[in-house]
């Protein structure tokens, strides 16, 4: 047996971490789960630390390569399909990291000993617009995420969506195989997500008119259903330099396509050009501060009497010391409190630590755009209604005050005159920012126009409440006239 197979004695099994053509790391697992992490002597002379926890000042503790390991994993329905399909538990991450280790966020990939980069070739599973429009149409009941008898997810997250690569010019090529790259994220909105992609749309679109970087993203109409199309911030591609891939394109007439398997008796093999895309590494809250995905609300355990207290998961004070040490800390600092100010006023309950990311490189942090901005409570009490982190101690179980404010300056490090500056911006542009974001919107039907309102007047409410509390709390100048605004 070759030393470097897993040994069916002992359940013992290794993984090379590759970032580009550089070895990065070796990990050792037994029995599925991480036993130890170690940086290649070339990584450690010539490269960076994946993260503040996989450091290079000593031995990596394993509960630490296991959390940052385990958010690089889908959640919820996707990922239970993932470890049925695999036929592991779901705390094997040697065999879920086997399968989904070449397309992983940022720009890792998980090898066998004995492979790299240079040595897997490209492959794309195209997609034809007819095949494309049924599985849309289906998307309620056949998850989205798995093809020919796979899961092709592999980004953290609940919502239903895939990695694809899609370009300007050709639109949606496939799903990439091998050592291709997605380029986009497609997004789905289920039966009981009606509006969720609108929602979002127009979330993100505000947030970028009030200058808070957000990823890029388009609205798509396919079978009577919305989907959100996403680019991908961690990864830079250029149309312009093309590279061969193998296509495998689906034998008309040989199955369904939802039920393939990937036999090359299914498909008709043959080539197709598709842009070359560089991967950026990428770490999300939970991965920057060493913990599982399970951490990444505030509250834990949950919002229950009994447990609320218990208040380990990220905050805004963790946040605030990785921008602390970010490259650019002042302009991290400011950037993450417009974004805490804003999903305040839109109701963005969900904004947990998962739901902000940071670069890393040999030069250092820096904060990533923001993506799955959401009005939560535009949903209409569908989901939860108190915040993933507390504005002090305030979860929203009762209304903010001024002082709730200040305490999330402190938390960030933002100077008082900095919150104030921040606070009025955003909560006086938001509603005539959504009010532009609105009209940029592809045509829309009856109902969720009906929807657009409920949203403009959620947003435009809190804002108004929100800036009446400050004008009352601080008599700044810009606010006495609040009385004169009509409401929205």
């Amino acid at each position: 047996m070759n030393k470097d197979e897993p040994s069916t004695l002992t359940g013992g099994s290794k993984i090379e971490v590759w970032m580009n053509q550089d070895h990065v790391a070796s990990v050792e697992f037994v029995s599925g789960k991480v036993k130890s992490w170690e940086y290649t002597a070339e990584w450690l002379a010539n490269g960076f630390e994946l993260s503040p926890v996989l450091d290079f000042s000593g031995k990596i503790k394993s509960e630490d390569a296991v959390g940052y390991l385990e958010n690089l994993f889908p959640e919820g329905n996707v990922f239970d399909s993932l470890v049925e399909i695999l036929g592991v538990s779901k705390g094997n991450q040697y065999s879920i990291l086997r399968a989904l280790g070449k397309e992983t966020s940022g720009c890792l990939m998980f090898l066998a000993p004995g492979e790299k980069p240079s040595l897997i070739s490209p492959s794309v599973r195209v997609i034809e617009p007819q095949e494309f429009e049924r599985r849309v149409s289906k998307s309620d009941d056949i998850p989205v995420a798995v093809w020919d008898g796979s899961v092709r997810l592999s980004v953290a997250g609940l919502q239903s969506k895939i990695n694809i690569i899609h370009t300007k010019n050709g639109g949606l090529i496939g799903l990439p195989q091998g050592s291709a790259s997605s380029t986009h994220i497609l997004k789905f909105e289920k039966k009981n997500q009606e509006n969720l992609v609108l929602n979002e749309k127009l979330m993100l679109d505000t947030a970028g008119l009030l200058g808070i970087p957000v990823c890029n993203t388009e609205v798509l109409s396919v079978a009577g259903k919305r989907l959100l199309l996403v680019e991908r911030f961690d990864r830079k591609v250029d149309e312009s330099t093309k590279i061969k891939a193998e296509s495998r394109t689906p034998i008309s007439g040989v199955k369904p396509e939802e039920e393939l398997q990937a036999l090359d008796s299914n498909y008709s093999i043959g080539e197709i050009e598709i842009p070359s895309v560089q991967r950026t590494h990428i770490i999300d809250g939970c991965q920057a501060l060493g913990l599982q995905s399970t951490m990444k609300y505030e509250r834990y355990l949950g919002d229950g009497v009994d447990v609320r207290n218990h208040r380990l998961g990220v905050s805004f004070e963790d946040l605030g010391q990785l921008a602390w040490v970010a490259r650019d800390s002042e302009k991290a600092r400011c950037t993450i409190l417009r974004w805490a100010i804003f999903n305040l006023a839109v109701g963005n309950f969900d904004a947990h630590g998962k739901n902000i990311s940071f670069s890393l490189s040999r030069d250092g942090l820096d904060l990533a755009p923001f993506y799955d901005l959401v009005s939560i409570e535009a949903l209409s009490g569908k989901f939860k209604n108190t915040f993933a982190m507390g504005y002090g101690d305030n979860f929203g179980e009762t209304e903010f005050t001024w002082d709730d404010l200040c305490r999330l300056a402190l938390d960030l490090r933002v100077e008082d005159d900095e919150l104030l500056e921040n606070a009025i911006s955003v909560l006086q542009d938001l509603p005539d920012k959504l009010r532009q974001a609105v009209v940029a919107l592809p045509p829309t039907t009856a109902d969720e126009n009906v929807f657009i309102t409920r949203l403009r007047e959620v947003c435009g409410n809190r804002s108004r409440a929100l800036l009446e509390m400050i004008a009352e709390a601080t008599d700044h100048p810009s606010l006495k006239d609040m009385a004169k605004i009509p409401p929205p």
